[in-house]
């Protein structure tokens, strides 16, 4: 069912995405003074092994936003840590929601109509996970490539908007 793959890949970018924006937040604040925590850990020693599923890049960015949960200003993209917890609580995300209908999802052989059953509403679900995320298009994503920043936003374009140069002292 092409529509459920669609779904699912949508999905996993979104998460392995925060997830390795949650990453380079981690490389610019450090670990902090009480090191990583043992999730933290364990996530990242299996990234090194081989990648993580969806649900393991979403644990991952939410366990390195928790040290900042009482601390959001202190970290490099407070939005993000207010995409998971609100006042040291930890919040349940509309991906968190849509990750968890995936047990719900209708065997292989389903019918059309079954299928169909499934999205309408993992869908909305869906919708409410990129609403979320929203606040990730104010900060622009700069990949370095051949002594050169390019700008990946905004309309995909056959090569990426060049910058400049050197960017990075600057972000």
């Amino acid at each position: 069912h092409a529509a459920l793959d669609a779904l699912w890949q949508t999905t996993r970018v979104m998460a392995k995405y925060v997830g390795l924006i949650a990453l380079s937040c981690r490389g610019r604040t450090g670990s902090g003074r009480l090191g990583d925590s043992p999730a933290v850990t364990q996530l990242i020693d299996q990234l090194k092994k081989r990648t993580l599923d969806t649900l393991g890049w979403w644990k991952l960015a939410r366990e390195l936003c928790r040290p900042f949960a009482s601390i959001v200003e202190g970290h490099p993209i407070p939005e993000l840590v207010g995409l998971f917890f609100e006042d040291k609580a930890e919040l349940k995300t509309p991906l968190d929601a849509l990750l968890e209908s995936r047990a719900r999802q209708p065997h292989s052989e389903a019918s059309a109509d079954e299928v169909r059953g499934f999205l309408v509403g993992a869908v909305p679900a869906l919708a409410s996970s990129l609403r979320s995320l929203r606040f990730l298009h104010t900060y622009p994503l700069v990949v370095p490539h051949d002594g050169r920043d390019e700008l990946w936003m905004g309309v995909r374009r056959p090569r990426g908007l060049e910058v400049g140069d050197r960017l990075g002292d600057r972000l």
